[in-house]
């Protein structure tokens, strides 16, 4: 797989999907419609919190962060499933995670390094499982 230079610190990749609405017949419905597919992009963690038991779950809430670039328009709630390291051709399975609301970085005209223009978005991974 090629890697674009300019932005070969992406070793992800993920696809969006987005809530849309879908006419059926003379009712339309809300339906989450994939938008984008490969996207190149970067999970990292800003912590990493421990499970919370209860008696009848476990409550686990990561505060992971999506870098990607600031053409990809990510919108808050967009449900994000994203492959890490499927950019350098890895099959790990899909990680779902929900958008928050994105924030862009640009590079400063005359920037010692170019390629660092991005966006980071605040990723919500939380999943409550039940005890069986």
């Amino acid at each position: 797989m090629l890697v674009n230079p300019k932005n070969n610190w992406y070793t992800d990749t993920m696809r969006v999907c987005r809530d849309q609405d879908v006419p059926n017949g003379a009712v339309t419905n809300t339906a989450r419609v994939e938008i984008m597919l490969g996207i190149p992009c970067r999970v990292y963690q800003n912590s990493k919190p421990n499970v919370k038991m209860s008696d009848n779950a476990a409550d686990y809430a990561p505060s992971d962060k999506l870098a990607c670039s600031n053409d990809v328009d990510i919108r808050e709630g967009d449900e994000i499933w994203v492959t890490r390291g499927g950019r350098l051709g890895y099959a790990n399975s899909e990680q779902r995670y929900y958008a928050g609301k994105a924030a862009k970085y640009y590079e400063p005209f005359g920037g010692v390094k170019m390629g660092l223009a991005h966006q980071e978005i605040p990723l919500s991974g939380e999943e409550r499982v039940k005890r069986r």
